[in-house]
């Protein structure tokens, strides 16, 4: 198969509607393909992998809500191809970055964050987080600086419950002496 460029009247081609474009593996995500509702579209494949193989073609699309799913299971930067083909002959191929995170270790993190407020360090416990939030609670370990060994002493491990892109839950347990 040899590349010819988009005819002049597909001056940009639209990207297939794509959800989520990042996240952590495993990423499932969501490749909209509404061209297959035209009757005057012949084709339309859909290479997940990047090895240059349709994963999925027009049938996969054919019934509403014109879409289908793909996990991806190994991180990286994934590039989606779709190809969209009319009876014309006339094709759009588009292209979509999937970039699939590594998830976080929290438990060592935490373990620096902790062992720096251990040792009093501010500035150390800080720079130890992911976090951008983390340098707004200076002020409040500046005022618990005298307090800090002890209140780091009573922290215990941290147990992960949710990790997405924007968002990370979890608990941990104080015990008071």
């Amino acid at each position: 198969m040899s590349f010819q460029p988009d005819p002049p009247e597909y001056d940009q081609a639209v990207p297939p509607d794509v959800s989520p474009t990042v996240g952590f593996a495993p990423l499932t995500v969501t490749f909209g393909g509404t061209a297959a509702a035209d009757p005057t579209v012949t084709v339309l494949d859909l290479d997940v992998d990047g090895d240059g193989h349709p994963d999925f073609t027009l049938a996969d699309f054919a019934t509403p809500p014109h879409q289908v799913r793909y996990t991806y299971l190994t991180e990286g930067l994934h590039i989606a191809s779709m190809l969209v083909r009319d009876q014309t002959g006339q094709f759009r191929a588009t292209r979509v970055p999937i970039n699939v995170l590594p998830v976080p270790d929290l438990p060592p993190i935490w373990d620096a964050f902790r062992n720096a407020l251990g040792r009093g360090d501010v500035d150390g416990a800080a720079r130890s987080s992911p976090w951008k939030p983390a340098s707004c609670y200076r002020r409040v370990f500046d005022d618990l600086r005298a307090d800090l060994v002890s209140v780091a002493a009573g922290l215990g491990a941290i147990t992960t419950h949710v990790v997405t892109p924007g968002y990370a839950t979890a608990s941990v347990v104080r015990v008071s002496r």
